[in-house]
């Protein structure tokens, strides 16, 4: 089973998922955490040493490379969907294609004034051949939430320009990739991140039928 976790920094995706988890294996479930940058790609170093910096929030201008990283990312996802696409158990990814598609469309729109032209082909990369997705949980948070989240997380003060790049994440996701699944029949649950995380897990068995088969 594939259960896919997106939604921006900040709003509590990876306290749920290990949550769901650690309740999964104490019922003796295989369960397989897929984070969004895996440590056993192929590609995988070359994206950790290249994302260190963690350019989105750092808003490093000496990062010109945005094309090339998507390309990188599209080939890092592939990878990881033909490694796990059929696998008995539960897949847990953390940040997946959505997370691919909405925040290289950020970037590359700051970088290049005619970003659709890749974005759109890039776009039917991401999405060529896709796992199935048994659910797909979104979680949301007041922005605020996030940015405090994240400060506090990662020692740093937020700047009007990284509120905007968040708020425009979270805007896309909300507003046009997430409505785009649901047309296609792609469950999706959201979820508060605010909410407890066994709250949440309730939430999520619910909409998988666990334990009633």
């Amino acid at each position: 089973m594939n259960i896919v976790f997106e939604g921006i920094d900040g709003v509590g995706k990876t306290t749920v998922i290990d949550s769901l988890k650690k309740d999964l294996e104490d019922k003796k479930e295989i369960v397989r955490y897929v984070d969004e940058l895996t440590q056993d790609s192929p590609i995988s170093d070359i994206l950790n040493k290249m994302l260190s910096d963690d350019p989105f929030f750092m808003l490093d201008k000496g990062f010109p490379t945005s094309i090339f990283e998507s390309l990188l990312l599209a080939a890092d996802m592939h990878y990881r969907q033909e490694k796990y696409k059929y696998n008995d158990g539960f897949n847990l990814y953390d940040r997946d294609f959505l997370s691919i598609l909405s925040y290289q469309k950020e970037i590359l729109k700051e970088d290049y004034s005619n970003y659709m032209d890749f974005y759109r082909p890039f776009k039917e990369i991401v999405l060529f051949n896709l796992k199935p997705i048994d659910l797909l949980v979104y979680i949301h948070a007041p922005l605020e939430v996030s940015v405090s989240r994240v400060a506090k997380r990662d020692n740093i003060e937020f700047i009007e320009s990284q509120r905007k790049f968040l708020q425009a994440l979270k805007t896309s996701l909300e507003s046009e990739l997430i409505p785009q699944l649901e047309k296609q029949n792609v469950k999706v649950l959201r979820l508060d991140g605010r909410d407890k995380p066994y709250q949440n897990v309730s939430k999520i068995y619910k909409e998988i039928d666990y334990g009633k088969n």
